[in-house]
């Protein structure tokens, strides 16, 4: 069997200094330091961390006031004063983890070498293994290999297998010598080669034949030996695989994961309580392990973590929630990069900020999520938070409508109709206006009346405009009731009908479209289809004016006295 060790001397140290810290790094570091189990504050610790934590904050703020260097301090006087050489031996292996990953004090591997090897000197197998470690990699040399392996041996020799499972990541998924070193440790009662040889029945690598049932027993004995990553893997299994899938069966394996500090096990089984699926549903004990994945890392309970905030009608809840989310975005979940997008581009739970709109959009984008490709093509086109540049634009377009997005192929024929970023085409932008119809856009259905008004890339007909022009203002296009009520006052396509011009007029007015205000101050200025009326002229002229459409400033230019207050007037006469 495999060595049991203890840390708790040096767990009861840490514990007495951090206990009462109000920083919530000190409680992330002693999580990091001790394993799950048999810790006896792990999940203290974390459940502290949660509370302190503040989503948004920076390292520095969240390290404020930290005691993890005095406990680092008394862990050192500890393995100095004490004349038990076991208990030097376990303060002196914490000391070289601390510095190692530099919990209490600044991370030094040759510091933490030097720690490792007096432990090493003191009968600690595990400093021989840390130690070893240190000489692995793609990188290290002959000798550096030489003395890895010879560490690795020592600790064999004492009873610590774990090495040979660093000797066998050395050879590649297909060398049976792979497998071989992994039985070996698994047979000593290794946890970590126990799923290893496990997965390799399972893969059916190494010179193995793909054998489940003997995978999955292997799998089973590591999960129930300790090892959090076997607990995992047996709750996706069951979860996952269609013949084998036991929901219940899953969620048991995961809980056994999150109670060894799985985090991506505590993810799952927040969803599952809070969904009720497997599980009885218990939103309260859900909503706990969510929060313990996501301080520990989990990009994924990040992402649900933050969405589930933003959905509060709490603006402060809202923030949190994009804080979370943020963190997932910037820890390589791309969903909530575009998410993340979307708020800082219209200002949602944060001051509106196209430059980090277009930053975390660009992640998404790269990651293929179409929406995320249309919009960075548009703050290219408009230079919003990036600078202006067509072939850009075309660009990302052109990849969002490749995904079949509506919005990216209506997007890519207002592009190719405006010659930016291509040659115009007017023929090739009502073919791309009539495939995004298809797939929904109100605006391309509104673009192929465009394109029958004024004849581009197909024979004028006003009549036609005038059908498409409708389909887009009886699903609410604001500017398609525009036209419609242009063409009704024109007489384009149709009969002149002023009545029915104003009240397609005020249709679009009531959605804040400028030209449709400015038309029905006309209106109103000449009793066309409405009641004479100067007041309301001036004021659907004023509203179109402060919208800063171009023909109504002319016009109260031209008409109205220079009076500092009397826009103010006009958009607000009863005040």
């Amino acid at each position: 069997m495999a060595n049991t060790y203890s840390n708790t001397i040096v767990e009861d140290l840490v514990w007495a200094e951090i206990a009462q810290s109000t920083c919530a790094q000190d409680f992330l570091d002693y999580t990091n330091q001790f394993p799950t189990i048999p810790s006896q504050h792990w999940f203290t610790a974390l459940d502290q961390a949660v509370s302190l934590f503040s989503p948004g904050a920076t390292r520095e703020e969240v390290a404020a006031g930290s005691r993890y260097p005095t406990a680092f301090e008394k862990v050192k006087a500890f393995a100095e004063q004490t004349s038990d050489e076991s208990l030097k031996a376990i303060a002196i292996f914490n000391l070289g983890k601390m510095a190692d990953r530099g919990l209490g004090t600044l991370a030094n591997r040759d510091e933490s070498i030097r720690y490792y090897k007096q432990a090493i000197a003191l009968g600690e197998p595990r400093a021989l293994i840390n130690c070893a470690s240190f000489f692995e990699g793609s990188t290290a040399s002959e000798s550096d290999l030489a003395f890895a392996d010879d560490l690795y041996r020592q600790a064999l020799e004492k009873g610590e297998p774990m090495g040979l499972v660093f000797q066998a990541s050395r050879f590649t998924d297909d060398d049976p010598r792979r497998y071989e070193l992994l039985l070996q440790a698994a047979e000593m009662g290794c946890a970590a080669a126990m799923h290893r040889v496990g997965v390799t029945h399972m893969a059916g690598s190494c010179g193995q034949e793909k054998d489940e049932i003997l995978g999955l027993s292997w799998i089973q004995r590591a999960a129930k030996a300790g090892h959090h990553e076997a607990s995992y893997f047996l709750g996706w299994y069951y979860d996952r695989e269609a013949k084998n899938k036991d929901l219940p069966l899953s969620v048991e394996w995961h809980q056994l994961g999150a109670s060894q500090g799985n985090r991506a096990a505590m993810r799952v089984l927040s969803i599952n309580l809070i969904d009720g699926e497997g599980i009885e549903a218990n939103e309260a004990q859900g909503v706990i392990w969510l929060n313990r994945a996501a301080l520990l890392g989990d990009r994924y309970a990040q992402f649900h973590l933050g969405k589930r905030l933003m959905e509060s009608d709490s603006i402060d809840t809202q923030k949190t929630g994009l804080a979370w989310l943020t963190m997932a975005a910037d820890n390589g979940h791309d969903y909530a990069a575009w998410r993340v997008a979307q708020a800082y581009q219209v200002g949602t739970a944060c001051e509106k900020d196209l430059v980090k709109a277009s930053r975390y959009c660009e992640i998404a984008a790269k990651a293929g999520y179409g929406q995320a490709q249309g919009q960075l093509g548009l703050n290219y086109w408009y230079g919003e938070g990036v600078e202006k540049d067509y072939d850009k634009a075309y660009k990302w377009i052109s990849m969002c409508a490749f995904q079949g997005e509506a919005h990216g192929l209506y997007l890519l024929g207002l592009m190719t109709d405006q010659g930016h970023g291509c040659t115009a085409d007017y023929a090739e932008a009502l073919r791309l206006y009539r495939k995004a119809a298809d797939k929904g856009s109100v605006s391309a259905l509104r673009q192929i009346g465009e394109c029958y008004y004024f004849g581009h890339g197909v024979e004028r007909d006003y009549a036609e405009a005038v059908i498409w022009y409708q389909k887009a203002a009886a699903q609410g296009n604001a500017k398609a009731m525009t036209d419609m009520g242009w063409m009704l006052r024109e007489g384009e396509g149709v009969l002149t009908n002023y009545e029915e011009a104003a009240a397609w007029f005020e249709k679009a007015a009531a959605l804040d479209d400028s030209r449709a205000m400015y038309l029905l101050a006309l209106m109103y200025e000449n009793g066309d289809g409405v009641e004479e009326s100067e007041e309301a002229c001036r004021r659907w002229m004023g509203r179109s004016a402060m919208l800063d459409y171009k023909p109504a400033k002319e016009w109260i230019e031209k008409h109205l006295p220079k009076a500092p207050d009397w826009l103010e007037q006009l958009v607000n006469p009863n005040e």
